[in-house]
């Protein structure tokens, strides 16, 4: 009985602990002095980003406005001067940035040959949450219809 007892409560903690575990390809990358980390597909995923999204200035979604998450998209940082200060590819619907200064920010996004931008104010010590939404046809997710054939 007490076997039992112990042999349930390892498989709980060992549980605990893969479920608290990032997955290995989330490692935060940095260029130019800016850190990111882009991923998000798969609720494991997607809750190592949301935990440890505090320790990060921005925190992105990309999504269609039928709530489909998007992936492999463009996406450009702009600092103060208008200048580029990185530019890659996010292959997931979430995207973490550290930026190496307070201050404000443009992120340009790019999905389908359709941008948007945001402007983000960061330096407190809150993280700015920015969301980008383009409609299902811009982000190629809308099928096309069949025509029906006359009787």
């Amino acid at each position: 009985m007490n076997t039992g007892k112990f042999l349930l409560a390892s498989c709980a903690l060992s549980c605990a602990a893969l479920a608290q575990a990032a997955p290995a390809d989330l490692q935060p990358r940095t260029e130019h002095g800016i850190t990111y980390v882009c991923g998000g597909v798969g609720l494991d995923e997607s809750t190592s980003m949301k935990q440890v999204a505090h320790d990060y200035d921005l925190m992105s979604t990309f999504a269609a406005q039928d709530g489909s998450y998007l992936a492999d998209v463009q996406v450009e940082i702009l600092g103060q001067d208008g200048k580029p200060l990185l530019r890659t590819s996010c292959d997931g619907p979430m995207m973490l940035v550290k930026l190496p200064h307070a201050g404000s920010y443009r992120m340009r996004a790019e999905v389908g040959g359709h941008a948007q931008t945001r402007v983000a104010q960061v330096g407190g010590h809150a993280t700015r949450r920015l969301l980008f939404t383009w409609p299902a046809a811009q982000a190629g997710l809308e099928r096309p219809r069949s025509g029906g054939s006359a009787g």
